[in-house]
């Protein structure tokens, strides 16, 4: 048995009252921002490190939350199976399994929360 998955995923979670946001200095909703991974625009700052993102950004408008991953999965198995007649009435039956599963997670979980001043 083998497998080789790659999956990709992308969940933009939209606040409609995130685009009415207004702050002291008068400006209205959240600045744009981008995957953490995408360190052209955000810079190496806090958590942020080059890596996996589907889309370079600014996420879209209304966007406070978004889940960028992309999962890796590669799995081998090998089974087998045998019988021995100890009689005619009788057998025994032996079998072994090896599996091997290499899972790889890339990329990152971003948000808008906090962000009004400057593009994150």
């Amino acid at each position: 048995f083998y497998s080789d998955l790659e999956l990709a995923e992308r969940n933009d979670f939209v606040y409609p009252g995130s685009t009415q946001v207004a702050y002291t200095d008068g400006s209205i909703g959240f600045a744009p921002n981008y995957p953490l991974t995408q360190t052209d625009v955000t810079g190496e700052i806090g958590s942020a490190s080059p890596g996996y993102y589907s889309v370079a950004g600014p996420f879209p408008e209304g966007v406070i939350f978004r889940n960028d991953i992309l999962r890796t999965d590669q799995q081998m198995g090998l089974f087998g199976e045998t019988t021995f007649d100890i009689s005619d009435q009788f057998a025994i039956t032996a079998g072994a399994r090896y599996y091997d599963v290499e899972v790889d997670l890339e990329g990152s979980a971003n948000s808008s929360f906090f962000n009004l001043f400057a593009d994150t």
